[in-house]
């Protein structure tokens, strides 16, 4: 494909790219410390040193200047200075971003949202990270904090309650996998709600969504499990060296970060959910392997999920609220429209009096059938 000829005509300053040309001018209106007259350009910035006649100059000369003034390079022409000298310039004031300070806590107020917007999987996560490296060249926290938050970023160590805790465990289940000791320790189940002791043929050890993970043969449950190391509670013990093996072709990267509905070993099934032009932007953009996503001509689109737990996927797609529907299969969306008539009945009539006693239920009772 043939390039579109040059507007100053043929032949015209065909040694440089525009894009160099345009940053020669920079550069020397930037470092010249009075106003350059056009005389000073011409024959003097490369890009403006060839054989063109004045005038075909002087149009590259004027298309260049509102260029750069479209792309915010503040050019200006001074008609004469105090010194007597008439021509063009940029002020470096108006030209380059003016320094930033931060202080310890602008500092870790920054490193919190980007925390917050990586571990979320917002799309805004890389460029946050952009500027904060920026900001931080520019205007660096004091060593300390610097150290801390380095830290806390590329290890996931979090200061305050339970740390001390979590460090210590950490450490015993690194040696426990480095060794092929069989662990055990108590654990805190968040679903029903319980601490039970967990013995554990330690697999891996792996990093997902700002908490570490181990993963590993639980004899409890006679399978495979993966646990979230804050909610291993008290000490971390070990049994002798080399009790296990670890199966071939493991890796500790496929086993974390898995959803809810992929946990258990039952036949999956495969699930659509519509979601609305609010969100389906967002669902879209935070795709898991082996999830396909369709879009619709007014902005929604549908999520195909294969899930072992249909519970879980149901949960999933409820607490979207009005913005996600099931929509098939057919009995996965009858079972969707029975969990949410259960809720409502769930909400049906007067609230409950701790105090009232029977006659709470019995108003409680009477409300059913009301709309919630």
């Amino acid at each position: 494909m043939e390039s579109p000829p040059d507007p100053d005509g043929p032949g015209a300053d065909d040694r440089v790219e525009k894009t160099e040309r345009l940053l020669n001018l920079v550069s020397c209106l930037l470092a010249a410390r009075t106003p350059v007259p056009f005389s000073g350009i011409r024959g003097e910035v490369v890009g403006y040193d060839d054989d063109a006649d004045a005038e075909a100059m002087e149009k590259r000369f004027d298309r260049d200047k509102a260029e750069l003034r479209a792309l915010g390079v503040p050019i200006e022409y001074v008609a004469m200075d105090r010194h007597g000298n008439s021509g063009y310039g940029i002020r470096k004031d108006r030209y380059f971003l003016p320094e930033i300070s931060l202080d310890a806590e602008e500092a870790l107020v920054l490193a919190v949202l980007h925390r917050m917007a990586v571990e979320g999987g917002a799309a805004l996560g890389p460029n946050l990270l952009s500027a904060l490296q920026k900001v931080s060249a520019d205007s660096p926290p004091g060593d300390a904090l610097q150290s801390s938050l380095a830290e806390q970023h590329a290890f996931g160590l979090r200061p305050g309650r339970g740390a001390v805790e979590e460090h210590e465990a950490l450490e015993a289940l690194t040696e426990a996998v480095l060794t092929r000791r069989r662990v055990r320790f108590r654990y805190y189940a968040i679903g029903p709600d319980r601490t039970l002791d967990r013995d554990v043929d330690p697999y891996g050890l792996g990093y997902h969504g700002g908490h570490w993970y181990l993963v590993g043969f639980d004899h409890l449950r006679r399978a495979e499990r993966s646990f979230r190391v804050d909610r291993v509670r008290g000490r971390v013990k070990a049994g002798p060296a080399g009790a296990f093996e670890v199966p071939a072709g493991f890796r500790v990267q496929e086993r974390i970060g898995r959803p809810p509905w992929e946990f258990e070993e039952r036949r999956p099934v495969k699930g659509r959910i519509r979601f609305s032009p609010a969100i389906a932007w967002m669902v879209k953009e935070n795709l898991r392997p082996g999830e396909r996503f369709a879009e619709e001509a007014d902005g929604s689109g549908v999520l195909e999920i294969e899930a072992r737990d249909r519970e879980a996927l149901l949960r999933f797609a409820m607490k979207h609220g009005r913005l996600a529907e099931v929509a098939g299969p057919p009995d996965l969306r009858r079972e969707a429209r029975a969990a949410w008539q259960a809720t409502l009945d769930m909400h049906r009539g007067a609230p409950r009096d701790p105090g009232a006693g029977g006659s709470a239920a019995a108003g409680r009772g009477a409300g059913r059938g009301r709309a919630p």
